[in-house]
């Protein structure tokens, strides 16, 4: 994990583990924490002899036993800790490696952390499952991308739509790779576009980290729409439905509501917080991911952004992903992330943070909502400030830290 101090004291403080491994540049985070205690700290840069923990632990025996407590990414709050079965990692990864034909021939240059949903999943379970290769950075740089590629031959890769558009623009026509499974938030249409001109496609894998995945691009339904879309399906013996906000399911296409699942993805509960867990896991088991989302015409399932990313404005509730789409359909952006800005008469206003595919490049307002106009874009969408960025501050999973800038914006107003 690369978190910083407060951050970190935070997990040790919720898992209260016996056994820290980590590097040295963690290392004082850990011997600096007063009040704990450890059987054995290690240390990943140097060489450690063996040792045993004083308590034995049993192996599991049964399929809903714990497995592994991996942690949320905290992008809008502390991290929780999220308990998988034995049944909950295995149901998925084996049908995650039949839907897209890993086999032991196959070669992975994963280019997320493994302590992220997708890195331990998709990386390490698949991995062993399939005997397959996973090809793993020390420390992820875009310019290495083609390189690893090259060098060790890699079929296939897993990432998040920031580091598929650093590949995209590295990557020559000729290549090692037959395809790029994605995850972690939508694939934007530009992303889309930009994998027919290089001939890999982009398949989108959508979950959570209490339930991953619960929902794939089925590469049939993907040949059919030539190569343009990131709609998904539930995976055999998962339960998808959207709900209003007053609980009640939605079935008509184009309608969004909440995303909630249900099966043998969905997770145990949250490590040591009952009542976190009472929200996210209804009665009946459902679990609510707290994601937007509708159906398309195929009634495929199509994400609409997080609940949570709402810009209030006049009253009015505005999806932030609605805004970074058609921005985002700009050819001189290649990043975008819509936030609140504080407005004392309307609560909040937009605002548009962009980082430009070529930094030498300007763009105004008036030019960014003269494009919008074009595109007859409805003007509730329209930005009201815009913001150049060299490059968006991020989780160690590449996700977009928007409580960060929202709070640097915010603050300096």
């Amino acid at each position: 994990m690369h978190v910083d101090k407060q951050e970190f004291e935070r997990v040790l403080e919720l898992m209260q583990p016996k056994l820290v491994i980590l590097s040295n540049k963690q290392l004082n985070y850990v011997l600096n924490k007063k009040n704990t205690k450890y059987e054995a700290i290690s240390s990943l840069d140097a060489s450690v002899s063996c040792f045993r923990l004083k308590e034995q632990h049993n192996p599991a025996k049964l399929p809903a036993d714990i497995a592994a407590i991996l942690l949320t990414s905290g992008t809008t709050g502390s991290p929780k800790g999220v308990m998988l079965s034995h049944r909950n990692i295995l149901y998925s990864e084996i049908y995650f490696s039949k839907e897209y034909h890993i086999t032991n021939k196959d070669i992975l240059l994963l280019a997320l952390p493994l302590n992220h949903a997708i890195g331990f999943h998709h990386g390490i379970v698949t991995t062993i499952l399939t005997g397959s290769t996973c090809v793993l950075f020390d420390e992820y740089c875009p310019q290495d991308c083609f390189d690893i590629i090259n060098k060790h031959h890699c079929t296939y890769m897993l990432a998040v739509p920031t580091i598929v558009y650093d590949l995209f623009s590295t990557i020559p026509a000729k290549h090692y790779l037959k395809k790029i499974i994605c995850g972690g938030s939508p694939i934007p249409w530009q992303l889309q576009k930009e994998a027919i001109i290089k001939q890999v496609p982009v398949y989108n894998v959508f979950g959570a980290t209490e339930c991953v995945p619960f929902a794939c691009t089925d590469p049939k339904y993907y040949q059919q729409k030539n190569w343009l879309t990131d709609a998904t399906f539930p995976i055999p013996g998962v339960d998808i439905q959207i709900i209003n906000s007053n609980g009640k399911e939605i079935k008509d296409t184009y309608q969004s509501g909440e995303i909630i699942v249900k099966g043998p993805v969905v997770f145990q509960g949250y490590f040591r917080d009952v009542k976190a867990t009472e929200v996210a896991l209804d009665k009946q088991n459902w679990f609510h991911t707290g994601d937007l989302g509708h159906y398309n015409s195929d009634f495929a399932l199509k994400v609409d952004g997080r609940i949570s990313d709402i810009i209030l404005r006049g009253g009015e509730k505005i999806a932030s992903q609605k805004i970074e789409k058609q921005v985002m359909a700009n050819q001189k952006v290649q990043q975008a992330a819509a936030v609140g800005i504080a407005d004392k008469r309307l609560g909040e206003r937009i605002g548009i943070c962009i980082v430009l595919k070529d930094r030498n490049q300007v763009i105004t307002l008036k030019e960014l909502i003269d494009f919008l106009k074009k595109q007859h874009v409805l003007k509730k969408y329209w930005p009201e400030q815009l913001f150049i960025y060299q490059s968006f501050p991020t989780t160690d999973s590449g996700k977009v830290k928007k409580t960060i800038m929202k709070q640097q914006i915010n603050s300096s107003k």
